[in-house]
């Protein structure tokens, strides 16, 4: 199974708090991603960074 993928700025509290409510729920199909991770381009070579770094960013398992 593919995962979703949620990218968020672990320097940003705000978005550490919510990633941290999110994995309470367990949901095994979801996968986090720091965008300050710097081979984060190489995994996601079409992501756009500048918006992942305005706004939590979701990816589904179809890459959409």
């Amino acid at each position: 199974m593919e995962k979703n993928v949620l990218f968020y700025d672990q320097q940003c509290p705000l978005c550490v708090r919510f990633k941290q409510s999110v994995e309470r729920l367990s949901i095994k199909s979801l996968l986090f991603e720091d965008i300050n991770d710097p081979k984060l381009l190489e995994r996601y070579p079409d992501l756009n960074l500048d918006m992942a770094s305005q706004e939590l960013t979701l990816r589904d398992e179809e890459g959409g």
